[in-house]
């Protein structure tokens, strides 16, 4: 999100920034801001985190993710064209999470085996993280981010969790599937390429999500619990169909 913020800022005062974080300079090594012209080290200051130190959505407020194109490499095109480009069609599928974060169990989605069963007909890629073991039924291919930016970027669908994919295809304006729940919402992190799958309960009446970060929340795990394979089916079908 901080990548196309800057994009924004940057086209506003048209000179370069660069990442600060409640006023100390941050490293420019991510992946994600490899090869953007507009962010230099030595570039403006700008906040990535600018509401009191947490992000534009963070507690309920209504935010609209920005966009700004991607660029690859030569290099990382040729990657593509040797590993991934005979795939095609393919839809990629991505039933990891990032399980350090005290909300996985909140974004944690449970019918992935039997979705990807019932998707056998199609070829089904997932961008597998290092240290992560192959998922039966997939094209496991072993990526970077950028490398999963690239396969997204020439899918025909994303199927994910609310996450760095789904904001990769939305960035990209690739269709996606995107399973919130009632955690998270995509009134704050949605696009208009995404198709969302949410859920409201008592902890997420108004649909902006139970934004906690300390407490576990049954009615949440529940929410995704109830989720079903055959609701992301239609949804695929209303894609794959347009």
């Amino acid at each position: 999100m901080w990548r196309a913020e800057a994009y924004h800022y940057s086209k506003s005062i048209n000179k370069p920034v660069a990442p600060f974080r409640q006023g100390r300079k941050q490293s420019c090594n991510k992946p994600v801001w490899q090869h953007t012209p507009w962010i230099h080290p030595l570039g403006v200051p700008f906040e990535t985190h600018p509401v009191n130190g947490k992000r534009w959505y963070y507690q309920h407020r209504p935010y609209t993710p920005k966009t700004a194109p991607f660029e690859f490499t030569a290099e990382e095109m040729k990657w593509f064209q040797d590993n991934v480009a005979q795939h095609k069609p393919y839809i990629v599928v991505n039933p990891d999470y990032k399980t350090d974060s005290m909300r996985y169990p909140l974004k944690c989605w449970y019918g992935w085996d039997e979705l990807i069963s019932k998707l056998s007909n199609y070829t089904l890629l997932r961008c597998q993280p290092p240290n992560s073991q192959p998922v039966d039924g997939l094209h496991n291919i072993n990526t970077s981010f950028r490398q999963s930016m690239l396969i997204i970027k020439y899918s025909a669908c994303l199927i994910t969790t609310e996450g760095g994919l789904h904001h990769a295809a939305g960035h990209q304006s690739v269709p996606s599937i995107t399973i919130y729940g009632s955690a998270t919402t995509p009134f704050c992190t949605g696009y208009e390429t995404s198709k969302e799958i949410v859920r409201f309960t008592d902890c997420n009446p108004d649909g902006f999500g139970h934004y906690t970060e300390h407490e576990y929340c049954e009615q949440c795990v529940q929410a995704m619990k109830h989720i079903t394979t055959d609701e992301i089916i239609v949804k695929l079908e209303e894609i794959l169909c347009q």
